[in-house]
């Protein structure tokens, strides 16, 4: 099992905050456990959450658990790969029927996994189903179904480092759309000029 991978990211534009994620190899496949800071607006104090996710060796989320730092709240998901989800009891989720991936709201990471296994071509995009966590201001965690598009712009030599591929992120129902570059491993240079990479000496 090879050593735990560090990232972390913090934000330059639109908000303020930071993300931080430890990924480290299982049997099948990795686990991730993160934190996630960020202020939105004129805000003076900021708001945190703590997430751990499991993902399969077919880059499909298994399980999900978020606590919000402050208030103690929390969601455990589980999901069968498959599109089928439930909460950490059992208890079937049929609104989120569909959807293999996670997306937190503000964290970075989470839009790296959907890139690992769609395996897009140059040029090529696809739109997904995702169970889409919003953070707001202080307020309930909620879980919600969305679609999202990824396209696969190119790979660039002019960008830095290793981080040559350029990918646009899209939320359908909102509009909201970003494009980023990432490394092989679809780990993140830039998120739209938000987030810049950071390791964990740094």
């Amino acid at each position: 099992m090879t050593e735990p991978k560090w990232m972390r990211w913090i934000s330059t534009f639109e908000m303020e905050g930071a993300e931080t994620v430890r990924i480290e190899s299982t049997q099948r496949g990795f686990r991730a456990s993160g934190e996630l800071v960020y202020k939105q607006d004129e805000e003076e104090s900021y708001h945190g959450i703590t997430y751990r996710i499991l993902v399969d060796e077919e880059e499909r989320v298994r399980k999900v658990k978020i606590k919000d730092s402050k208030t103690g709240e929390k969601i455990f998901l589980r999901a069968d790969g498959r599109g089928r989800w439930s909460t950490g009891d059992g208890e079937p989720l049929p609104g989120l029927d569909g959807c293999i991936d996670i997306d937190i709201s503000t964290s970075v990471f989470t839009k790296k996994i959907p890139i690992s296994h769609l395996e897009l071509g140059e040029e090529e995009e696809k739109c997904i189903r995702v169970v889409y966590i919003p953070l707001s201001s202080g307020g309930p965690l909620e879980v919600l179904a969305e679609e999202q598009r990824y396209t696969y712009i190119e790979r660039d030599p002019k960008y830095v480092d290793d981080y040559s591929m350029l990918y646009r992120y899209e939320r359908l129902s909102s509009g909201f759309k970003k494009e980023f570059i990432t490394d092989e491993e679809g780990f993140f240079g830039e998120f739209g000029q938000q987030m810049v990479p950071r390791r964990k000496d740094d």
